[in-house]
């Protein structure tokens, strides 16, 4: 489910304008939930809230030990379901996320883990690993960008400090991104 956001990336990458070349890896993770749905409709009843919305603003989290959180903020076109309105801003957090390696080694605390995780990225040097980025994104998740827009079934999170955050239901199977008007 939702992790717990501490410590904000410094430097906000784009996915949108960051060169591809220079992603040096993409982690396709995957969550296990203590909760499964079996169709639509149960994980619409599970929702505390559903909205139709645009994503305004993306900061990348770096956790401990390589755990990446992206913190959006949703600006509310549509209310499915819930108390929020037309041009509200929801926070919604995914567990995915842009960061450079070097961000992703800083992520752990203990040297021979981080040691041992530079071993992936020996042909980058230690000057380069500003310049590099890792995305970690969900099994059959998709990137969050500015601008995207999206169908969000949310459950209200009791993992983050601030108030009024949302993670969507089971991951990547709570959203829904618009890919034509009106198509999803």
């Amino acid at each position: 489910g939702c992790g717990n956001s501490k410590n904000a990336v410094e430097q906000q990458p784009d996915i949108t304008t960051v060169d591809r070349e220079k992603i040096a890896y993409v982690s396709y993770g995957m969550s296990e939930y203590t909760t499964g749905y079996s169709d639509l409709a149960s994980m619409a009843e599970a929702s505390d809230l559903i909205i139709y919305g645009e994503i305004e603003n993306i900061d990348y989290v770096m956790e401990e030990n390589g755990y990446c959180v992206s913190n959006l903020d949703v600006n509310v076109i549509q209310t499915i379901k819930g108390d929020v309105q037309e041009g509200d801003i929801v926070k919604v957090s995914e567990e995915q996320g842009m960061v450079t390696i070097q961000d992703y080694l800083d992520s752990y605390a203990d040297d021979g883990m981080r040691d041992e995780m530079r071993k992936g990225y020996t042909e980058y040097s230690d000057d380069q690993l500003d310049d590099y980025y890792i995305v970690k994104l969900g099994q059959g998740d998709i990137m969050a960008e500015k601008g995207q827009k999206s169908i969000y079934l949310l459950q209200k999170s009791a993992f983050y400090d601030t108030e009024n955050t949302y993670c969507r239901i089971t991951g990547a199977a709570g959203s829904y991104t618009e890919v034509t008007e009106g198509g999803f």
